[in-house]
């Protein structure tokens, strides 16, 4: 025989339901509320980084065709170098760094300079992919792609791309990994280089105290200094040379 429940009991049980609360809900102690509302907030944190994760890779990132690129440590051929021994230096000094990084949690920035074709955004994609195995929000920026949008915004019929690039500037300064991907191809001589562009990119070198970028460059730091404001150079390039990875007595072999 169900006990009888008064039209007040009642009630308060449907508006319990209505506001997602069981009567078991009811029924558990504070410890236990505050442990099942824990594991909730985790589970819609952790659905939420899922989610982001994606976003900053696949929509928030300028790619220079338009689509995601991968590429892994597995993936790196040192073989087909003709300097093996140097190819294989560059591979173990950018694991190292990644180890350190990943691992211990540490945060600077990381350059890789070298001549074009020789590998340097395929390492630095490895060292995404280690990030982003760990759930980190990793972001790559074509500041070739990146220059075209700033040359383009203010013609007639593509006003869209100026909050376009106003919205990757904000993901830039957020992303907890950030690539800046061929930096130094958007000018020969500092000139050459817009102002909106170096002001945007002072204020994500600004914002970015703490965290991780990865540059790539065919430039010499020399170069970058003189196409850019020196104070966005000094704090984007890291001085410590083992962060410093150096493509040295290597060739261009894209096309092999």
């Amino acid at each position: 025989m169900e006990l009888a429940l008064s039209p007040v009991i009642l009630k308060l049980i449907a508006e319990a339901k209505r506001r997602g609360i069981s009567v078991d809900d009811m029924k558990e102690t504070p410890e236990q509320r505050a442990q099942r509302e824990k594991e909730f907030e985790d589970k819609q944190r952790k659905a939420w980084r899922k989610g982001m994760k994606k976003k900053f890779w696949e929509e928030f990132s300028v790619w220079p065709d338009g689509k995601p690129e991968e590429f892994t440590f597995h993936d790196w051929r040192p073989n087909i170098q003709e300097n093996v021994e140097a190819t294989k230096y560059v591979a173990r000094q950018t694991l190292n760094i990644t180890k350190e990084l990943v691992e211990q949690g540490k945060s600077y920035n990381v350059v890789f300079l070298g001549t074009p074709g020789v590998g340097k955004t395929s390492l630095a994609l490895a060292m995404a992919n280690e990030f982003r195995k760990v759930g980190k929000l990793v972001m790559f920026v074509s500041t070739t792609e990146l220059k075209r949008m700033y040359d383009n915004m203010y013609d007639k019929g593509k006003e869209d791309l100026r909050p376009k690039v106003d919205n990757i500037v904000t993901w830039m300064k957020k992303a907890e990994v950030l690539i800046l991907d061929d930096f130094g191809t958007e000018g020969i001589g500092r000139d050459n280089v817009r102002v909106d562009m170096q002001n945007s990119m002072y204020e994500v070198v600004n914002a970015r105290k703490g965290k991780t970028t990865l540059i790539t460059t065919n430039n010499r730091i020399e170069e970058l200094q003189a196409m850019y404001d020196p104070k966005i150079i000094s704090r984007l390039i890291p001085k410590n040379k083992d962060h410093q990875v150096v493509f040295k007595g290597m060739e261009d072999v894209r096309e092999v």
